[in-house]
């Protein structure tokens, strides 16, 4: 993010915690360059079924800030950022309950290698 440097992209699992910390650590860089995306992967979601690892983002929706992100402007304008940076457009929802790990995984690294950008944050 120096003045100079090539521009990258930002990609990150779907959870809105997963999210909010890229912005929380971030938050210097996405102010200074308001046009770096944070793009939504699937594949990056977390791999355990417990109940904390589920999307409750619908589909190609913007992520909505909790109560808490919304009082805390202070730390970060986390709707703002959920609004202007954040591109969903692969977003499809909850992973797949026929899925797995290995998959996943495997999805990313076809999804990472396939792309023409060559600087990536995840």
């Amino acid at each position: 993010g120096e003045e100079g440097s090539p521009p990258s992209k930002f990609l990150c699992s779907s959870l809105r915690r997963a999210v909010s910390t890229l912005v929380v650590g971030f938050k210097d860089r996405l102010s200074r360059k308001p046009d770096d995306k944070i793009l939504i992967i699937p594949s990056l979601q977390e791999i355990s079924r417990n109940p904390d690892t589920l999307s409750i983002t619908p589909a190609q929706t913007p992520i909505q800030a909790s109560w808490i992100e919304k009082g805390s402007k202070e730390i970060a304008d986390f709707q703002n950022v959920f609004n202007s940076q954040l591109d969903m457009g692969l977003h499809m929802g909850n992973k797949p309950l026929d899925t797995n790990g290995l998959k996943r995984m495997n999805e990313f690294c076809e999804f990472l290698y396939s792309q023409k950008d060559e600087y990536f944050v995840v």
